[in-house]
């Protein structure tokens, strides 16, 4: 919860393993719904996004000037992200899925010189119901949910608690925001459904614990006549500091 409207820094993928049976044609982003465009913070580009004609997210770019691209040829779906400088630096390959549902995945990246740098592994585990159980990147993060909404995460660092997360939402607003990452993990914010199902409502608090802290987000929203989020105003407050405020705009 981090990151969890404006992010600041970004994975790449390479969904490049998924078998014919597992095809990806039917993506979360595909249907008749609206698709974002362009989302502005506090006045400012933050992020843009295009889409194929079966709604498929094909660009991502953001304010730093990174880009990722995706193919969804061969009944798969790859995943690349260049830097500024039109470099690639970093990607996600060897996946392993079921359904449409990632199980595990290889990052690596890559140095300015085009070298392989760090890899790693991360594996998922989803609930009966496709939600997300936990998932595990050398630290194990486990969800816990209410109602079809994730109520409670914990983080775990060779076994022993390093952060835990408690979430309200408001019950009479539909999470009806076609976008890949506003409720899901920072650390995958264009995976989205490929990890497990979106939670029903839309977030209105988390209160997160880590090394002595705790940090608090608060959410409010405006929508368009079919119910889709056009602004999102949240606040941030560490401990008892003075409460950051910020407004993120989007465009359908």
């Amino acid at each position: 919860m981090k990151k969890i409207i404006i992010l600041t820094v970004f994975t790449a993928a390479v969904f490049s393993s998924c078998k014919k049976k597992d095809s990806v044609s039917d993506s979360p982003a595909a249907g008749n719904e609206k698709r974002v465009s362009k989302i502005e913070s506090n006045g400012n580009f933050a992020y843009g996004f295009t889409y194929n004609t079966s709604g498929q997210l094909l660009t991502f770019t953001n304010s730093s000037g990174q880009r990722f691209e995706y193919d969804y040829s061969n009944n798969s779906l790859t995943y690349k992200m260049y830097n500024s400088a039109n470099q690639l630096s970093q990607e996600l390959k060897n996946v392993i899925c079921l359904g449409n549902l990632l199980k595990s995945v290889l990052y690596q990246n890559y140095n300015g010189a085009g070298e392989l740098g760090s890899a790693w592994v991360i594996s998922f585990e989803q609930n009966a119901d496709g939600t997300l159980k936990s998932f595990d990147d050398g630290d194990l993060h486990l969800y816990e949910y209410t109602d079809g909404n994730y109520t409670k995460t914990t983080r775990l660092k060779n076994g022993v608690l390093y952060e835990s997360s408690q979430y309200d939402y408001y019950t009479d607003k539909e999470n009806k925001f076609n976008i890949p990452y506003l409720e899901y993990l920072y650390e995958f914010p264009l995976m989205h459904n490929y990890v497990g199902k979106s939670n029903r409502n839309l977030m209105k608090k988390v209160v997160t614990v880590r090394a002595g802290n705790t940090y608090t987000y608060n959410f409010t929203y405006e929508f368009d006549s079919g119910g889709y989020v056009t602004k999102i105003y949240f606040q941030y407050q560490k401990n008892s500091d003075t409460p950051v405020n910020n407004v993120v705009s989007i465009t359908y």
